[in-house]
């Protein structure tokens, strides 16, 4: 029931469940995800179609840690970002 991949980024946990095609994650996948999400971390589903997505994702997060490192703003367009890439890819 983990997830394929496991991280810390940035000091935020993420957990990844690679699927291929039509592929959904089993019910102890998502277990998995739901334990993840409720401890303050990031899980999600990507597939091909998805993973276009997730870089977007990756590279807007990095953005704002960068920003906030920076004692910066984070740029409203980064957060957009990786909000819409988080609806994409239904996470």
């Amino acid at each position: 029931g983990i997830s394929d991949f496991n991280a810390l980024r940035c000091g935020v946990f993420l957990a990844v469940e690679t699927k291929f095609g039509k592929n959904k994650p089993t019910p102890m996948q998502v277990g998995f995800i739901d334990s993840v999400k409720s401890e303050d971390g990031m899980a999600f589903v990507v597939n091909e179609t998805t993973v276009e997505h997730f870089a977007a994702w990756l590279d807007a997060f990095d953005k704002a840690v960068q920003a906030q490192s920076e004692k910066r703003e984070v740029d409203p367009l980064d957060g957009a970002a990786m909000i819409d890439a988080m609806r994409a890819m239904g996470a």
